[in-house]
């Protein structure tokens, strides 16, 4: 059992990273083409989606209490936090 949380708390751990590099060259690469309140607004509605654990299959078996949406309800769900 204990192996077992700590394979999942790893592989949640991997995935934030993966998502914070993610995030991140989005964010790089939109603000690079000077579209900088599209690159705050969709961080700040991903974050706000994640935070209200209104999330995918991939983020949803890793919270307790997480609301699993499709991927087209977890995109309305970030433009619903922008």
């Amino acid at each position: 059992m204990l192996i077992l949380l700590i394979f999942e708390f790893v592989f949640l751990m991997i995935f934030l990273l993966y998502f914070m590099v993610l995030s991140s060259f989005l964010k790089l690469m939109l603000r690079h083409m000077g579209w900088f309140e599209a690159a705050d607004l969709i961080i700040k509605g991903t974050e706000g989606a994640i935070q209200a654990k209104t999330v995918t299959y991939d983020f949803e078996r890793l919270m307790e209490g997480a609301k699993l949406l499709k991927c087209s309800e977890f995109g309305d769900a970030i433009i619903k936090h922008m």
